[in-house]
């Protein structure tokens, strides 16, 4: 009995003295890239293309890409905000910019010219890197998401569980959005993305995503709610998923969830399950339950941002 206390207890100190060892040499990371292991039998068809670190103060909050145009690169951490040519880590036309507050999410037009900063109750637009106006929502909102379609600039508030649109030359609030069944929103998780074919909005509390057109009218919408019929796998986990959305230029949606498994996975503009990103059962621990920002280019990428780094996936030839 002595003898197999010693041999549990070094085993113990190698594993610490593992971990101490992984740490020491990749303390920026949060998570260990490995390719995606899917449950049988769903496929792995996604690989990752590469890895590139910024100088990011802290870890970064959003990301953002033109939907058609190539490039660039916008990334907020900490109270700036730092716009990038591809794959680079310097910014485009010098220093990064800074702000009194954090931003909390980022959206570019589709040909790049035009950038929104997001904060808790207002968006700062910027038009070829000057700043062109603001708009606000009230000092009560707080705002989880914006994208920008045709002109006009879509904002979610959580506090009044609202999608709110605005004319971006005039500033003007021109219409809003408010689920017929309500927006549940448990935590200030209230994605919204731009397509080819309207604005995806999601109402996590009900695992769903509705898709709407540049008057707000519903086009069609799906939920992927976990059942007993069902691997839950092809479903959103937890009581509100997904908390990041994007789409690709084939109309199909990413989506980044929360929670003891976070996972990264595709579906086809119908709401069927497509493919398998990411995903780390278990490992997750010193992130907790923080979903991964996510965002996509023209080219067809997925970029998913860990701690100050962003890795980038493409498809399995």
């Amino acid at each position: 009995m002595k003898k197999l206390h010693i041999v549990a207890i070094v085993a113990l100190l190698a594993i610490v003295a593992g971990v101490m060892i992984y740490t020491k040499n990749n303390s920026s990371e949060l998570f260990i890239i490995r390719e995606p292991v899917p449950p049988a039998p769903i496929a792995a068809t996604w690989q990752v293309e590469r890895t590139f670190p910024t100088d990011a103060p802290n870890s970064i909050t959003a990301i953002a890409f033109p939907m058609t145009a190539d490039g660039p690169l916008a990334i907020a951490a900490a109270d700036r905000v730092a716009v990038l040519a591809y794959g680079t880590v310097v910014p485009m036309g010098g220093e990064p910019m800074t702000f009194p507050e954090p931003p909390k999410c980022l959206a570019f037009s589709e040909d790049g010219k035009t950038l929104a900063v997001g904060f808790r109750n207002s968006v700062r637009i910027f038009v070829d890197a000057d700043h062109d106006k603001t708009v606000s929502l009230g000092k009560r909102a707080n705002i989880c998401g914006i994208a920008i379609r045709n002109g006009a600039l879509y904002v979610t508030d959580f506090s009044d569980r609202r999608l709110v649109k605005f004319d971006i030359e005039t500033g003007e609030m021109v219409g809003e959005f408010r689920d017929k069944n309500g927006f549940r929103i448990p935590s200030p998780n209230f994605a919204v993305a731009s397509s080819h074919e309207g604005i995806w909005v999601v109402n996590p509390g009900r695992q769903r995503l509705v898709l709407l057109s540049d008057d707000l009218n519903i086009l069609r919408s799906f939920e992927r709610t976990v059942s007993e019929t069902e691997d839950p796998f092809f479903d959103f986990f937890g009581c509100c998923n997904p908390s990041y959305i994007a789409t690709l230029p084939d109309g199909h949606i990413v989506t980044s969830e929360k929670g003891v498994a976070p996972r990264i996975k595709v579906y086809k503009p119908d709401g069927k399950f497509d493919s398998l990103v990411l995903t780390l059962p278990g490992t997750n621990t010193r992130n907790g339950a923080t979903p991964w920002p996510i965002a996509t280019d023209n080219k067809g990428r997925i970029h998913v941002v860990n701690g100050t780094s962003i890795h980038i996936f493409m498809p399995v030839e």
